[in-house]
């Protein structure tokens, strides 16, 4: 009986997505520069004890993985001379997690009933099915639910019951195959298998999970099996095969010698609803047979690949991109079949490669070999597809001359590793030069060997290329700040900018800073690593010895390996100096014994501030008065630049000797010692007692003759003196010396208005005014008599009331003043009810200015224009019209200063232009 077997197989992979970490603890090599781990992470020990047998890698103990390295397809490790080595497979190792992290496959199927989705490792893809379906809790009803694999790069639904069709998914896009006229079958699970017995007649099925998809064996036991296999597909199928993510490859058909033969594959739609056919052609076959078509994710420059070509009549234009073996080599025949290989190289590009390798694992030899033979490694020279790649399209697209080879391979020996050193080839990929299209291996000489492809299912035996490379180190920073020239003392802030990696975030880098004082000679860590991202670092130079040949050097570390140092221009460290000692202090003697006498109890204390530093400045002093041993006065520390400091008032008090000190802070905060103290004595006012008159006095005459008694505690003899009078209580001010000079104890007043005064004295010892002493309620009288004529005229002052009689019909008054400055002035005399007196008057040459005769009992209110100076004087005469007089009644004189306001008022015609102006002068 014939038997069938159908494989479908799927492929599902996804972008590089690698987080960035600084690694700590570190230390520095000084012969190589690198940066070694000080103690080892838990790793594989095969991949620690595994080393590049034959190739000049250098020490190649495996420190631990870097788990932020990886990709997709690949690991990355730091070995113990600080380069690092990298594993990468054509399928994926990876998975994306729901952090977005690369984690270990593993292809374990589960109940969706045994699923705990709280778990913190999952694969994003499941994650993205779940909500792309709307699913936020999975069923725990064993009946219903299916298979998932949770730690694979894509999500696969597996049903317990066959024919329900099972799905592969991946982002947004998702493929579901419903078999057609399927039976009703539970599979049985086993790891990352689900195997179907009689689906269909004679047909069983097995699902395995792989790193790269799903493959579906569709096994066809014997002639009565069906020879159309049909699928109902739904998703967004396009007619050539392919979806977003997926494409489903050309498929093929083996049997159980080894006869290979195409299988149609043909894609039809039927209303809404899409269908896939396989159909094959048995004759000449032995049972069982294989059908394989297979879908896979749309490749990338991330995605490896590999196939086998061979030019046997029937295989010149077959394709054998889904093999899990392939063969190298010649027959006697002319039969030739080679093989080739692709890897990502995103891992490394970019990067100096120090070794590199391709590993085959050669397991059989299908042809009798030559006893001894070589294997060649070519370049490949066009972009290829694994799908379709066959003898017939590999024409011309790999060069001749070989960049590697296995030489002296024994016919005896399988089972083992085939080591390739491809250094030269990897570095052209890495740099550019070349461009990376995969290698081709092939042998001339009679004789197969067969070797494991991608699509074998022992992922630890598939192709790998394994490359040994020095990280590319960070660029040396710029150091922006010290600059050439720069002065620095105290905490001062380091500033440079970033360093850049190939692979690293800038804000993952740490940096290394160090410092010389003599140019460069010798070198200390002002820290060894900063913080991650760090572009400015705080230091306090004060402990540093002072230089004006200071430099600063700064390197960037990506974890694992430091960059090229960036030095600063030459610098000066020179420490700050407190202020000088403050000095010129004024007032003050330097004797305790001969204090200096000041005026008053609030001076201004006045100091000079230098500073030893070119441009410092005073930003702070602090004032200490003292009587004695005993602190009056601690003003604290004022923010001010000013050199001087007045005294709060009630500090001090007269008559008492007193010392003062200061010191100041510079803009940097030093503080200068202490001034020298200055020694002072407050004055004490001087003070006198009059002798003159008495409270309520009633006085014969309008002219005061005032004297006194002078005194003063400090010896001081008088130096002035002022009389005052008031006839309002002191609201005005009616009569004043002002300031008279000299030691005279008398003073004798001009005439003065008749009426209630009072009167106040106050001498000067030359620095300062006693207080003033008083005389009240003084009763001058109103005896301006004889004033009948011009030359008997009694003097008056401004603003002085003068209160008298016109008491007969032939008494005339005359007064006379001389004004203080020129302007108008105004008199104003007021007259009793019932009186009719006129004034009138007069310059110093007896010319009438001016006149008033209202009628009786109407004041008159004069004013005329005045002129001053010691040679003017102006006459004024009261008398009663037509014999008006009283011997009871009083007129009362004043003489005042009249204040004008003038006021201008401006008329402008439509054009802006004045048309007149009238200017009014008021009061």
């Amino acid at each position: 009986m014939k038997k069938t077997k159908v494989i479908v197989s799927t492929l599902l992979l996804f972008p590089l997505l690698t987080s960035i970490v600084c690694a700590a603890p570190l230390t520095y090599s000084s012969t190589t520069g690198l940066i070694q781990k000080q103690s080892k992470s838990t790793v594989s020990d095969s991949v620690y004890s595994e080393t590049n047998t034959g190739l000049p890698s250098g020490n190649d103990k495996i420190i631990k993985e870097l788990v932020e390295n990886r990709t997709s397809n690949s690991k990355v490790y730091l070995k113990e001379d600080g380069s690092y080595k990298a594993v990468i497979t054509a399928t994926p190792q990876h998975y994306e997690d729901s952090n977005g992290q690369f984690q270990d496959i593993n292809l374990k199927l589960i109940d969706e009933a045994d699923i705990d989705t709280t778990r913190p490792i999952t694969s994003k893809q499941f994650i993205l099915a779940n909500q792309r379906e709307g699913v936020t809790k999975l069923s725990k009803d064993r009946n219903v639910t299916s298979y998932r694999a949770l730690q694979i790069p894509y999500d696969v639904k597996i049903p317990k019951d066959y024919s329900k069709g099972y799905s592969i998914g991946k982002g947004q896009d998702k493929l579901t195959f419903i078999p057609q006229d399927a039976a009703t079958v539970t599979g049985s699970v086993y790891k990352n298998s689900i195997i179907y017995n009689s689906v269909w007649r004679e047909t069983n099925v097995e699902i395995d999970v792989k790193e790269n998809g799903l493959k579906e064996t569709l096994v066809v036991q014997s002639e009565a099996a069906p020879h159309t296999f049909s699928f109902e597909v739904k998703g967004q199928l396009s007619n050539n095969f392919t979806s977003e993510e997926f494409v489903i490859k050309p498929a093929w058909l083996e049997d159980s010698v080894g006869n290979r033969r195409d299988v149609s594959q043909h894609l039809r739609r039927e209303g809404n609803k899409t269908y896939i056919d396989f159909s094959y052609e048995n004759t000449g076959l032995i049972y069982p047979l294989k059908i394989d078509p297979t879908v896979v994710v749309q490749p990338d420059s991330r995605t490896g690949k590999d196939a086998e070509i061979s030019n046997y009549y029937y295989s010149l234009g077959r394709n054998f991109g889904s093999d899990t073996t392939a063969a190298i080599g010649h027959a006697n025949d002319g039969t030739d079949r080679g093989f080739f290989v692709q890897f990502p190289i995103n891992t490394f590009q970019g990067h100096v490669i120090t070794s590199a390798q391709l590993k085959l694992y050669m397991f059989a030899i299908s042809y009798p070999p030559a006893e001894f033979s070589t294997v060649n490694v070519h370049n490949v020279t066009s972009a290829w597809s694994e799908d379709t790649i066959t003898w017939v399209n590999s024409f011309n697209i790999y060069e001749s001359n070989s960049v590697a080879k296995i030489t002296n391979i024994s016919r005896d020996q399988a089972n083992y590793w085939w080591n390739f050193d491809v250094t030269s080839l990897v570095s052209q990929w890495s740099n550019g030069s070349v461009t990376n299209n995969g290698m081709y291996l092939d042998n001339t000489a009679t004789g197969y060997w067969n070797i494991l492809t991608s699509e074998y299912s022992d992922a630890s035996l598939r192709p790998q290329l394994v490359v040994n490379y020095v990280p590319d180190p960070p660029t040396a920073p710029v150091i922006i700040s010290p600059s050439n020239g720069q002065i620095l003392d105290g905490v001062s802030t380091i500033v440079w900018n970033a360093s850049t990696d190939p692979l690293f975030v800038q804000s993952s880098l740490r940096y290394q800073i160090q410092l010389s004082t003599n140019g460069g000679a010798n070198w200390s860590d002002i820290i060894s690593l900063t913080n991650s991202g760090t572009v400015s670092y705080n230091y306090d130079f004060s402990g540093v010895t002072a230089t004006t040949n200071a430099v600063i050097r700064i390197r960037g570390c990506n974890g694992e390996v430091y960059g090229n140092w960036g030095t600063s221009s030459n610098f000066t460290i020179k420490h700050n100096q407190p202020p000088n000692q403050p000095s010129n202090l004024s007032p003050g003697s330097d004797s305790l014994t001969s204090p200096l006498l000041i005026a008053g109890t609030s001076p201004a204390l006045n100091w000079s501030f230098s500073d030893p530093d070119a441009g410092d400045t005073q930003s702070a002093y602090q004032i200490e008065i003292y009587n004695g041993s005993t602190l009056v006065k601690d003003s604290g520390w004022v923010s001010s630049s000013t050199s001087s400091y007045t005294v709060p008032i009630s500090t001090l008090v007269p008559n008492v000797s007193y010392s003062w000190r200061v010191r100041t802070k510079d803009k940097k905060g030093a503080i200068s010692a202490f001034s020298n103290s200055k020694y002072i004595k407050t004055n004490s006012l001087p003070t006198l007692s009059i002798t003159s008159y008495s409270d309520g006095q009633i006085v014969p005459d309008n002219v005061l003759s005032f004297t006194w008694t002078y005194s003063d505690a400090n010896g001081q003899t008088q130096s002035a003196y002022r009389v005052q009078g008031s006839k309002d209580n002191w609201a005005s001010v009616n009569f004043d010396s002002g300031s008279v000079s000299g030691i005279a104890t008398s003073f004798t007043t001009a005439p003065l208005a008749n009426g209630q005064w009072d009167f106040r004295i106050s001498v000067s010892d030359g620095m300062e005014w006693s207080q003033w002493r008083y005389r009240n309620d003084l009763q001058l009288p109103s005896n301006f008599e004889p004033n009948d004529t011009q030359s008997a005229s009694f003097p008056v002052l401004y603003n002085t009331p003068y209160s008298t009689l016109i008491s007969s019909s032939s008494d005339i008054d005359w007064y006379s003043y001389s004004p203080s400055q020129s302007g108008v002035d105004e008199v104003l005399l007021t007259v009793p009810a019932g009186l009719n007196y006129d004034v009138y008057i007069y310059d110093k040459n007896m010319n009438l200015l001016a006149f008033g005769a209202r009628s009786p009992g109407v004041a008159e209110d004069i004013i005329y224009k005045v002129n001053s100076g010691t040679a003017e004087k102006y006459y004024i005469k009261v008398v009663g019209v037509g014999g008006n007089a009283s011997t009871t009644a009083q007129y009362t004189l004043n003489v005042a200063r009249m204040n004008l306001n003038y006021q201008t008022i401006y008329l402008y015609d439509e054009n802006g232009n004045i048309k007149s102006k009238t200017t009014t002068v008021g009061n």
